[in-house]
């Protein structure tokens, strides 16, 4: 980073850029300013200048992480509510969950769930403001586009509500994620396949978990076409 040719605005940014893979391998409790200064490209005096103390950068890259993708907000509200738009949206928020978008999308998510589980081991604060934020609208978009496919018949009555339904289906993504994605090696647990490989066997399994069949889940998933339209992994 040639820190001298950038604005005080760009030069705070691209610190946030380049500690934030440090915070998800180290985890903040763990990482010390000389880390962070190294890990930026920058001296710990220039490190201070924009950030007072390790704290204060510590609650700015919350602030990155909690920041709402409005662009992908506003994709999930116009989707339909049909079973369609059900499978889409699941496979975007398990996605996201798992891997996000890309190499920096993957270690902000790595960032993001070890700042979750942390949360919860504290006063939940980072982690409640994080599903409301990112998660909760989403979530209300899908539990419409489930409703539907219910009343379609594509997915059967069942004695759990359909919002509880999606939660739990996007608990479990998480759950797997956080057990077994980098930068724990080995993982915790090992699932037998490639980590980056999981995103479609974890989408398929929330779909059974919202009561879909086998046959439905073939009809209207199919993520070699949405790998074509992601240019990526499906």
């Amino acid at each position: 980073m040639n820190a001298g040719r950038l604005s005080s605005d760009e030069r705070r940014n691209a610190i946030l850029e380049g500690v934030l893979p440090l915070l998800a391998r180290e985890g903040a409790d763990r990482i010390t300013t000389r880390q962070l200064a190294e890990a930026a490209g920058v001296s710990e005096a220039l490190l201070y200048r924009h950030f007072p103390s390790k704290e204060h950068l510590i609650q700015a890259l919350h602030e990155v992480c909690l920041g709402t993708d409005e662009s992908s907000h506003a994709l999930i509200r116009e989707l339909e509510a049909n079973t369609v738009s059900l499978v889409l949206g699941l496979h975007w928020l398990v996605k996201k969950t798992m891997i996000g978008d890309g190499h920096q999308g993957e270690v902000k998510q790595r960032a993001i769930r070890r700042l979750i589980l942390s949360s919860c081991l504290e006063d939940g604060a980072f982690a409640r403001e994080f599903i409301a934020n990112k998660t909760a609208v989403v979530i209300e978009q899908l539990t419409r586009a489930l409703e539907a496919a219910i009343e379609s018949g594509d997915v059967p009555p069942m004695d759990e509500p359909p919002r509880l339904r999606l939660w739990l289906a996007i608990h479990g993504a998480f759950g797997a994620a956080a057990l077994s994605s980098e930068p724990l090696v080995p993982p915790i647990i090992n699932y037998g396949m490639p980590y980056q490989e999981l995103l479609s066997p974890a989408v398929r399994f929330a779909l059974r978990g919202l009561g879909m069949s086998d046959a439905s889940i073939h009809r209207y998933y199919n993520p070699t076409a949405l790998q074509m339209l992601e240019g990526g992994a499906p």
